[in-house]
């Protein structure tokens, strides 16, 4: 009886809430956290961009790991609620130790299929609400292949806290390759107008998992988004962690990321 009425009040929501186009274009690049909202009907989307990271693993000098990291996000408005995603992400790796020679990696690191379904939309004054799932190939060219099937399902919302700040929140859980045990993962992200076209981030973002050991990780990040046209926006971002636990070995991480975003019909 509680999952017919959970399933009803569900189907009740979903056919009187309402989703409609935004007149300039909404992106989930930059920063970590994705937004609720669907591209539209037989709209696409291209979200590209590069990332420059340097961890720091353990003592200073114990490793050291550098990526650049290419990551294109193609997307498909099947309805207006409904989105098809494809995700390839390109990355070359450089592990250094004070006890190893260098180890130098290539390849697709992800290659993601999936889907998002807006269940609350609306006008920029109204809360939004989607589910997002994704899943991967575990075969993929280059160094970064495994048997396993990596995945990701997630919880985004938003909503208005004043006329102009925005605050977006994401929850989910994620299969992380080489590893059976997934991740639980957050985001908590605040974004707001700096001129017409300029617009501006900050957030918080992290992971838990248990396996032999708790392990909690906290990252900060923030960035800004400029709107060229209202289908093509420019982004940067920057982001550092200093000193966050993983477990028992300390990391410190910094990144840098710049990207685009258009649509097209």
């Amino acid at each position: 009886m509680k999952i017919n009425l959970l399933t009803g009040l569900f189907m009740l929501v979903a056919i009187t809430s309402f989703s409609q186009n935004s007149a300039t274009i909404i992106s989930s690049r930059p920063g970590q956290a994705f937004a609720p909202d669907a591209v539209g009907e037989g709209w696409f989307q291209l979200q590209s961009g590069i990332n420059f990271t340097k961890l720091d693993i353990g003592n200073p000098g114990f490793a050291t790991a550098r990526q650049v990291i290419h990551n294109s996000l193609l997307r498909y408005g099947l309805s207006k609620r409904l989105d098809l995603r494809a995700m390839v992400t390109l990355t070359r790796e450089n592990f250094r130790t004070d006890l190893l020679p260098d180890n130098n990696s290539f390849g697709f690191n992800d290659i993601e299929f999936g889907v998002r379904y807006n269940i609350l939309g609306g006008n920029s004054n109204r809360s939004k609400l989607a589910l997002q799932a994704d899943i991967g190939l575990p075969v993929r060219p280059g160094d970064f292949s495994s048997g396993f099937v990596p995945y990701d399902l997630l919880l985004i919302y938003s909503r208005p806290l004043t006329g102009s700040i925005t605050l977006t929140t994401n929850l989910g859980l994620e299969s992380v390759d080489f590893t059976e045990t997934p991740f639980a993962r957050y985001v908590v992200n605040i974004s707001f107008p700096v001129t017409a076209q300029l617009s501006a981030f900050v957030e918080s973002y992290g992971t838990y998992t248990r396996q032999s050991f708790d392990e909690f990780s906290i990252f900060f990040d923030g960035g800004l988004a400029f709107l060229v046209n209202n289908n093509f926006q420019l982004d940067m971002s920057f982001g550092y962690s200093g000193d966050t636990a993983r477990g028992f070995v300390p990391e410190r991480q910094w990144f840098i990321d710049g990207g685009i975003s258009i649509r097209f019909q």
